[in-house]
C-alpha cells in the first residue's frame, strides 16, 4: 500500500536516524503517484528527495521545487543519460 508506506517514510524522517542526514525516494515525475509522493515529503522531516527514473535536468529542478529539498536524481535509462 503505497499511502501506509509514504506515511511510514515521512514518520521515520520525524523520528530522526541520530544526525544522520534523510532522503526519501519518490516516484518518477509525472507519473500517477509523483503528487501523493510531494505533499508526504512536505510533510516529513528529510533533508533530501531521492527522485526515479529522472530523464532530464529540468524532472529533478521541479521535484526540488515542489518539494523544497534538494534533490538526488536516479538515472536509470539512457534517456536519462
Amino acid at each position: 500500500d503505497k499511502g501506509a508506506a509514504r506515511e511510514a517514510a515521512a514518520a521515520a524522517t520525524r523520528e530522526g536516524f541520530g544526525g544522520r542526514p534523510m532522503a526519501i525516494r519518490m516516484n518518477p515525475v509525472g507519473s500517477r503517484h509523483f503528487g501523493e509522493d510531494v505533499v508526504a515529503v512536505r510533510k516529513s522531516a528529510a533533508d533530501y528527495v531521492v527522485v526515479a527514473m529522472v530523464e532530464n535536468a529540468k524532472e529533478a529542478a521541479d521535484a526540488a521545487w515542489l518539494t523544497g529539498r534538494p534533490a538526488l536524481a536516479m538515472i536509470e535509462t539512457p534517456k536519462g543519460v
